[in-house]
C-alpha cells in the first residue's frame, strides 16, 4: 500500500531533528482520533457547523503531514459545515476521511516504531 503521509515537511521545519518530527507524531497520534471523534459527534448531532471547524482544525495536521488525499475530504466536510449545506456529502466524505486517517495514523506508528 501507498503511504498515504510525508515526513519531508516536518523534517525541514525541524532541522532534520528526529527526535522532535517523532514528538509531533506522537501528538497527532494522540490527538488525530480526537478531532475526528468531534466531527464524527458533531455530524451525529447534525451540527454541521461545529463539524466544519473541527474538519478545519484537522486539516492543518493533516496539511503538515502532507497527507493530501485527506486534505480535500477535511476541506469539503469544513465548506459545506459552515455553508450548513450537502449534509449527506459531509457523512460519506467523514466516513472516507476515517478509513484514510486510520491507514494514515497505523503507517505512521509503523514508521516512527510507536
Amino acid at each position: 500500500m501507498m503511504k498515504l503521509f510525508s515526513n519531508d515537511f516536518m523534517m525541514e521545519m525541524m532541522d532534520g531533528n528526529v527526535s522532535e518530527v517523532i514528538s509531533i507524531a506522537e501528538m497527532f497520534l494522540d490527538l488525530g482520533p480526537k478531532m475526528l471523534d468531534d466531527i464524527g459527534d458533531a455530524i451525529d448531532k447534525e451540527d454541521w457547523l461545529r463539524a466544519g471547524k473541527a474538519a478545519h482544525k484537522l486539516k492543518s495536521s493533516l496539511m503538515l503531514w502532507r497527507i493530501n488525499s485527506l486534505v480535500d475530504l477535511a476541506v469539503s466536510i469544513e465548506n459545506n459545515g459552515h455553508k450548513m449545506l450537502n449534509t449527506e456529502d459531509i457523512k460519506s466524505d467523514f466516513i472516507e476521511l476515517k478509513e484514510g486517517l486510520g491507514i494514515a495514523l497505523g503507517q505512521m506508528k509503523k514508521e516512527f516504531s510507536l
